[in-house]
Parts: structure tokens; C-alpha cells; sequence
């Protein structure tokens, strides 16, 4: 089962539950109408939101994740981890493949632009040698 579908089904039991309780308010002469509903629903997104910024922040903490990343990954330490702090991890390899691919790319381009560079020296090199050797045969005939 992965997160969505986790998700979805506390979004179904979230639901079922207040639905549930406006039954049971209904018998009790107190009525939700359908915006004090979706005001209720809009406050607990909005909650859940901050929650997982806050998980995400909280899990990287927790984990000890930091931009070196001096600190080594077991599978125990993995096993241990729930699954928001296992997502954690996984975008901060991402992330860090994606820099690393950056960085890669920026490289080759260094490479092949010095290596151009360095075939122009050489043809300069063996222009200039050719000139030299041509000028010292044209003296030696003088």
C-alpha cells in the first residue's frame, strides 16, 4: 500500500466519522450545515499541511541529515524509520543526485572546452615548430 492510498483511506475514516457524528448530533437537535462541514474539512488540510512540513523537518532532524551527509545510513537505522522519514530521505538523495548531475554536466563541458583548447595549442605549437624549422634551414642556406 503506498502513501496515496494511506491517505485516501484516512481522508475515507475522516469521513465516515463525520458523518457519523453529524448523525448523532442530528438526534440531539443540533445540526452541520455543508459549510460549517467544508470549513471544518479546510481547517484539517490546512492542519495536515503543516504537519507534514513540519514531519519533513522533524524526520530530517531526527535522521541527522545534513548536506556532507557524514552520517552513514544503516538497514537497522532504516528499518527503524516510518515512512515519512524514509520519503524524507529519498528526496534528499534526489536532490542531491540532481546536484551531482549538475555539477557532472558542467564538468564534461570544463573537459571538452579544455580539451579544444588544448588541441589548439598543440596545432599552435606545431605551427610554430614547422616556422622555426623552415627559418633555421633558410639561414643555414645563407
Amino acid at each position: 500500500m503506498n502513501l496515496l492510498q494511506t491517505h485516501q483511506q484516512g481522508l475515507n475514516y475522516e469521513h465516515n466519522q463525520t458523518n457519523k457524528s453529524i448523525h448523532e448530533t442530528n438526534s440531539s437537535a443540533i445540526t452541520y450545515t455543508n459549510e460549517d462541514i467544508f470549513i471544518k474539512q479546510q481547517k484539517l488540510k490546512e492542519e495536515a499541511k503543516v504537519a507534514l512540513v513540519l514531519g519533513a523537518k522533524m524526520a530530517r532532524m531526527q535522521i541527522g541529515l545534513n548536506g556532507n551527509g557524514n552520517k552513514s545510513l544503516t538497514i537497522d537505522l532504516l528499518k527503524e524509520m516510518n515512512i515519512g522519514q524514509l520519503q524524507v530521505i529519498i528526496n534528499e538523495l534526489y536532490c542531491r543526485i540532481e546536484i551531482n548531475n549538475d555539477k557532472l554536466v558542467n564538468l564534461l563541458i570544463e573537459r571538452d572546452s579544455l580539451s579544444m583548447e588544448q588541441d589548439s595549442i598543440l596545432v599552435d605549437i606545431e605551427d610554430l615548430t614547422k616556422r622555426l624549422e623552415e627559418h633555421g634551414a633558410t639561414l643555414s642556406k645563407q
